[in-house]
């Protein structure tokens, strides 16, 4: 069985620099956790939380300007 490559939050926000929850990253940026339990989220891949972070922040700007 191969085992994936996860990453918890705190090593998220490590690789990424910022300080992110595992609520936001739910529910704002939409991204499905590969693994989770009551207490704890374990992501894929930093690169696609970076990506739609990117995009929410874009879109949040401009319905400022709206």
């Amino acid at each position: 069985m191969k085992k994936l490559p996860c990453l918890t939050t705190s090593e998220i926000n490590k690789e990424i620099g910022l300080m992110l929850t595992s609520k936001f990253i739910l529910e704002k940026l939409k991204v499905k956790p590969v693994h989770y339990t009551r207490t704890s989220y374990l992501w894929e891949d930093a690169d696609e939380i970076r990506v739609k972070l990117a995009k929410y922040l874009i879109d949040s700007i401009g319905k400022k300007r709206a």
